[in-house]
């Protein structure tokens, strides 16, 4: 008889021991499972922070290429204007005054009376 029992003895510790087993072995895959997706967050995250930096960074880029663009257009209009205003001054130099320019033929006296206006006015109608 106590051989019947230490045989079931080893039967029930051999099941012990193999359900201990398989226990302990899942433990440890859930481990690995957490940590691998701990790993896979981490990991997403840190590519996510470096897709912020990156676009970060070309934001600045485009900025100061936009920035850079403003300053040549200033830049272009500041030269343009300085030449049209040096043409209209050189124009100026070279044309003679205005008042050289007017001769008397230049005027043309012309006389109007409150009488000329009702006649012209009688001859419209009529």
């Amino acid at each position: 008889m106590l051989k019947r029992i230490q045989a079931k003895h080893e039967q029930n510790s051999s099941k012990k021991n193999c359900k201990m087993i398989k226990d302990k072995a899942i433990k440890e895959l859930m481990i690995k499972q957490f940590a691998k997706s701990k790993s896979k967050k981490y990991h997403k995250h840190q590519l996510m922070v470096k897709t912020s930096q990156i676009q970060h960074s070309i934001a600045a880029y485009r900025e100061t290429q936009f920035c850079q663009m403003i300053v040549r257009l200033e830049i272009k209009i500041m030269i343009h204007d300085h030449d049209y205003l040096a043409a209209s001054l050189s124009e100026d130099n070279n044309s003679s005054s205005a008042s050289e320019k007017m001769k008397k033929e230049d005027f043309e006296i012309v006389m109007f009376s409150d009488e000329n206006d009702k006649e012209n006015n009688k001859t419209e109608n009529n």
